[in-house]
């Protein structure tokens, strides 16, 4: 027996819209008190933190995130952030082109 529901279903696969294209995927840890600044982002990156917490910065806008929480970096616009200076961060992350 199967219980069955599609929340989603792209209504074009071979749409170019619609199609993911994974550019590299990883996991990371990250020192307390880590800082970085990337000028450009080429990719969009979606990091899904594991462990730590900090704070980022993108689009003028400051937040901060924590262990549980998913971050989307978008394409084309700079970014920096920073870890909390107790807690190491960890965290996966996917580069989606």
């Amino acid at each position: 027996m199967e219980d069955k529901t599609t929340v989603y279903r792209s209504p074009d696969s071979e749409s170019e819209l619609t199609r993911l294209a994974f550019y590299r995927i990883g996991f990371s840890r990250v020192f307390p008190q880590f800082h970085i600044t990337r000028p450009v982002k080429y990719v969009y990156t979606v990091k899904i933190v594991v462990a730590g917490r900090g704070i980022i910065r993108s689009h003028a806008r400051q937040q901060s995130f924590k262990a549980g929480d998913i971050v989307l970096y978008w394409k084309g616009y700079p970014y920096e952030w920073w870890t909390d200076p107790q807690d190491l961060l960890q965290h996966y992350w996917i580069d989606i082109e």
